[in-house]
């Protein structure tokens, strides 16, 4: 059964990852503003101080105006550091860093493992977390890209936490939500997702 579940997921991945390649640049920007704009009125972000975000790939929904916007208002912002086996979410001192900061074989932007800076983790924790994702469902479910590091970490995280976690939201296009997902439990669900949902004739793949 696991074998199969793992087997539907992987399918899935590869159906998504075409589907996002098919999407124009300009689609991608005015979905990825919406989505923006609703999560900087959304109330928990409003509330929060500490914020955990992702530095976004081409084929996901775009930070780079949410994080311009956190500086702005003085959010402390927290970003992922992967290693092999799992990641952290490490204290981003400012938005110009973005351009600066050394990438990952995945072309990700990170702070450097001997770099000494705060992590979520071992200080405050987070009052949120922004999670990117292959697919979606209304409800809060997600399928990642096959690593999971974000499922790993929010287990650390309860650990340390007494099982508290973060109030977690995705981000995603209209094209990633899907009806279903097949799942696991080990999969978190997270409390919320946000997507372009203006046009009820977008399908829903």
């Amino acid at each position: 059964m696991a074998t199969n579940i793992q087997n539907l997921k992987n399918t899935l991945r590869q159906e998504v990852k075409q589907t996002l390649s098919r999407m124009c640049i300009e689609e991608k920007h005015l979905q990825s503003n919406y989505v923006a704009q609703k999560l900087i009125q959304h109330r928990k972000y409003l509330e929060a101080t500490r914020i955990g975000i992702y530095l976004s790939l081409a084929d996901e929904i775009q930070t780079e105006s949410i994080l311009k916007h956190m500086f702005s208002i003085g959010k402390l912002c927290f970003i992922p550091r992967y290693n092999a086996e799992s990641m952290d979410m490490i204290r981003m001192e400012s938005f110009e860093e973005r351009d600066t900061l050394p990438k990952t074989k995945w072309n990700i932007p990170q702070p450097t493992e001997d770099s000494h800076r705060e992590d979520a983790t071992q200080t405050g924790g987070l009052d949120i977390l922004i999670i990117p994702g292959r697919a979606f469902t209304k409800s809060g479910y997600r399928l990642g890209r096959g690593k999971g590091y974000y499922d790993k970490y929010l287990s650390r995280y309860k650990e340390k936490f007494d099982g508290k976690l973060p109030y977690m939201i995705g981000l995603a296009y209209a094209q990633q939500i899907y009806e279903e997902l097949p799942i696991t439990e080990t999969d978190q669900k997270l409390d919320e997702i946000l997507f372009d949902n203006r046009e009820e004739s977008v399908p829903y793949l």
